[in-house]
């Protein structure tokens, strides 16, 4: 049996695909990004285009995307200093494992590559994504400050 990977469309696409939002909407979304430096799942929330929830939800279905509830989690000061903070709030990660050059994850969107990609260069580990809740991610960061 082959393994299931997570698709390599845009985010946008597989929003509409999933019935989550619009062609319209995403193109929206699209526009409104080309003024701002930020994800198109955070305009189409800013926008109203579509939930937290609701792309929790979405995140979650996708296959290979594990999820973690960082209320039941112990975090390591050690391990959260492997990843810069300007780096982790950026990408709305927060660093929870590290096993030999495997760093897990924590992240509001598990499916950002280049996310993924900038935390392997800056660390010099490999990456494994897990999906945490935007709530959860700002609750640990505030304990964190």
């Amino acid at each position: 049996m082959r393994k299931k990977e997570i698709p390599k469309k845009r985010i946008g696409e597989l929003l509409v695909e999933s019935g989550y939002v619009t062609p319209d909407q995403v193109n929206h979304a699209l526009e409104v990004q080309k003024t701002r430096n930020e994800r198109i799942c955070s305009i189409l929330i800013d926008l109203g285009h579509l939930t937290e929830e609701a792309f929790f939800k979405f995140l979650s279905e996708m296959p290979e995307v594990a999820s973690m509830n960082l209320s039941n989690y112990r975090l390591s000061e050690d391990i959260i200093n492997l990843v810069p903070a300007e780096i982790a709030l950026k990408l709305e990660i927060v660093p929870i494992g590290k096993i030999g050059n495997l760093l897990t994850l924590a992240m509001v969107c598990p499916l950002d590559r280049g996310g993924v990609k900038e935390v392997e260069d800056a660390t010099g580990f490999r990456v494994r994504p897990v999906l945490c809740s935007l709530q959860r991610f700002f609750h640990v960061w505030l304990k964190q400050l």
